[in-house]
């Protein structure tokens, strides 16, 4: 699999011994890494190490979509919005979560 991803991706291999190679990229980059993954044809599947969870490609990128709009919600401060920010916003989520919906 690090063969097929380091050539799909023009990835660097790296060896952790004798059989074993491993190819990677930052975290930072992994919305220009999925781009070029989703078109790929390969089924891919992400593990969270921290939920200790694997996910379908689209289902991980779907929950990462997610948890971005409960971060934007969450440090809204709606004692300073305005009623027209207040109504931008709630216009924001709506197209954001219909994009959410089309994907599935």
């Amino acid at each position: 699999d690090a063969k097929i991803a380091s050539s799909l991706l023009s990835l660097k291999l790296g060896n952790l011994n004798d059989t074993i190679v491993k190819c990677g990229f930052p975290i930072s980059s992994f919305d220009k890494y999925s781009r070029l993954l989703k078109y790929s044809g390969y089924n891919i599947e992400i593990i969270d190490t921290n939920a200790d969870k694997s996910y379908s490609f689209y289902d991980y990128l779907h929950n990462t979509a997610l948890q971005h709009l409960v971060e934007e919600i969450s440090k809204l401060n709606i004692d300073s919005l305005s009623i027209s920010e207040a109504y931008d916003f709630l216009y924001h989520l709506q197209k954001e979560i219909n994009l959410l919906e089309r994907k599935k």
